[in-house]
């Protein structure tokens, strides 16, 4: 990956009873092994949760990108595992099949991640925090991502360029 910034924090360990992982990367073009990848995307003492989110999603862009048939069906069974652990949803059995099938058509290479956070998908604030979401800034930028322009880069449609 390519850091846009540099991230120094201490989070704490993917399982309980594991040390705390100290993390410090410079900015620059990086390889992450597990942890690091994990320490990477939980960091956030030195920065807000909106810039933790933005590499979140960059680590998810490079594992998608990594993927391929062979390695999925091996780790299927791992990742089915996880998944019944962790991830719940209200979608209907009976679209599965559709939802399959259309993920198949995605083109991962041109797949464009927006993350309408402040300050750029902002009109202010409201109580302790609460964005308020500047819909008009977010229509403009999903208009320009779905005409192709986001293609030339996320950066100035307020997206991570990840590497």
């Amino acid at each position: 990956m390519t850091l846009p910034r540099p991230v120094l924090d201490r989070v704490s360990p993917p399982e309980d009873g594991e040390d705390w992982i100290r993390i410090d990367l410079p900015a620059g073009r990086q390889h992450l092994d597990a942890r690091e990848a994990f320490a990477y995307v939980r960091a956030r003492s030195q920065s807000s949760d909106y810039e933790r989110i933005r590499r979140q999603r960059c680590v998810v862009a490079g594992l998608a990108q990594q993927a391929d048939a062979r390695r999925l069906l091996t780790a299927f069974p791992r990742i089915a595992g996880a998944a019944r652990r962790n991830v719940s949803t209200d979608i209907p059995r009976r679209v599965l099949p559709d939802l399959i099938r259309l993920v198949a058509g995605v083109d991962r290479r041109r797949v464009l991640s927006l993350g309408f956070t402040p300050p750029d998908y902002t009109t202010g604030f409201v109580g302790p925090g609460y964005p308020v979401p500047d819909i008009p800034a977010i229509r403009a930028a999903t208009r320009t991502a779905i005409s192709g322009a986001a293609a030339r880069g996320a950066r100035n449609l307020g997206g991570e360029v990840c590497g």
